[in-house]
């Protein structure tokens, strides 16, 4: 082709795929190639028509490159087809790859460690969208294999079909969401911690991309207000395990360990008075129906702890519910604990945990056993 006879003049700044492939007298699938490839920059809007924008001065620079390059733009076996798979087709010397690292750590040096779409864009010279896209493209498959697994069969059969790239269109309250996602770093954050300190086994991979999320969203722990509750009521009683628990109008409910509940059940019980507007110093359970459920924890079942932990209060709670109306109305309250945000200053059994998991409730902990000497989780 001569690219001579090409009046640019006519050609406008920024074209279509068809256009292109019209221009550059190749097929549509070359076209494609072309475009997916990145060998001909492009910007990607997600559209089913039209989809591609495509810079003139590109255009001229893959035509003048071709000329010299042919064998760089033909596309790979199988690409027509539609069998194509990527692969890496040469081995490069390591002693290449040992130079390109190098080149790239230095040239990435003044970029953060988790970047965003625009910083990526301004990197490697493509639109933002097409950055987005191409991450699109990454999690395709996993979407779709949960339609397999949810319906039993996908209906859609590409990015593009699906409307992956347009899932943020779904989003109606971007602060909440954001508030949301900086809530599960931290907990995340927590989970890895404490995940380290029960199975002493480290996990610095994921320690290291989770304190990278923290930095990039500037959080800190010990900056939400369940936690500094919580080590305020710690601290207020000698350092004595103690837990918080955020309600859903933002009011943080705390307990303590005492003679008769644990740091746990202690707000449970507060935080479900709270909820029904039940005093503080009212006993929903007394001690004389704990005290029997102690000497069967310890006497006969051979337990060391005599507090009770949240599920035995909340079975008290039910027994009591039968007889007192303050209790039934507390009982009433438990769905509204869905959400809420729990801290606890040392580590929670198994028993604990799971109680309050199935409440839907979002628990952390500090990574930090009430018995220092303890070198085992207790289930």
């Amino acid at each position: 082709m001569n690219e001579t006879a090409i009046n640019w003049d006519s050609v406008p700044e920024i074209i279509t795929k068809d256009q292109l492939y019209r221009i550059c007298h190749i097929s549509k699938s070359t076209a494609l190639y072309l475009l997916r490839s990145g060998k001909i920059p492009c910007e990607y809007n997600g559209k089913k028509t039209r989809c591609y924008k495509i810079k003139k001065e590109d255009v001229i620079k893959y035509l003048e490159n071709r000329k010299v390059f042919p064998e760089a733009y033909s596309a790979p076996a199988g690409w027509y087809s539609g069998n194509y798979t990527i692969k890496l087709e040469t081995k490069i010397p390591e002693s290449a790859l040992k130079n390109m690292r190098q080149y790239y750590t230095e040239m990435l040096a003044q970029y953060p460690d988790v970047m965003t779409a625009t910083e990526v864009s301004t990197i490697i010279g493509y639109g933002k969208t097409t950055v987005n896209y191409n991450r699109d493209i990454e999690i395709f498959p996993v979407v779709n294999a949960m339609f397999e697994l949810i319906a039993g069969k996908s209906p859609y059969k590409s990015p593009t079909d699906m409307g992956v790239n347009m899932a943020g269109n779904c989003i109606v309250d971007d602060e909440v969401c954001r508030e949301a996602s900086r809530k599960e770093i931290v907990r995340r954050y927590f989970k890895c911690l404490c995940e380290q300190k029960i199975t002493g086994t480290v996990k610095e991979t994921e320690r290291y991309k989770l304190e990278l999320l923290l930095n990039q969203a500037d959080l800190t722990v010990g900056q939400r207000e369940v936690e500094k509750q919580a080590h305020a009521r710690s601290e207020s009683t000698g350092g004595a395990p103690a837990a918080a628990i955020e309600l859903p109008d933002g009011t943080v409910v705390t307990g303590k360990t005492g003679p008769l509940l644990g740091a746990a059940a202690s707000a449970l019980m507060n935080a479900l008075k709270v909820l029904a507007g039940i005093p503080q110093e009212t006993d929903l359970v007394s001690a004389a129906s704990i005290e029997p459920i102690q000497t069967l924890k310890t006497n006969y079942l051979g337990g060391k702890n005599p507090r009770l932990h949240t599920d035995e209060i909340l079975i008290a709670l039910s027994s009591s519910a039968a007889s007192n109306e303050q209790a039934a109305a507390a009982m009433h309250q438990l769905p509204n604990l869905k959400g809420c945000d729990v801290h606890s200053t040392v580590l929670l059994s198994g028993v604990d945990t799971s109680t309050l998991n199935r409440l839907g409730m979002y628990l952390t902990c500090d990574p930090v056993y009430e018995e220092e000497d303890r070198k085992y989780h207790k289930q």
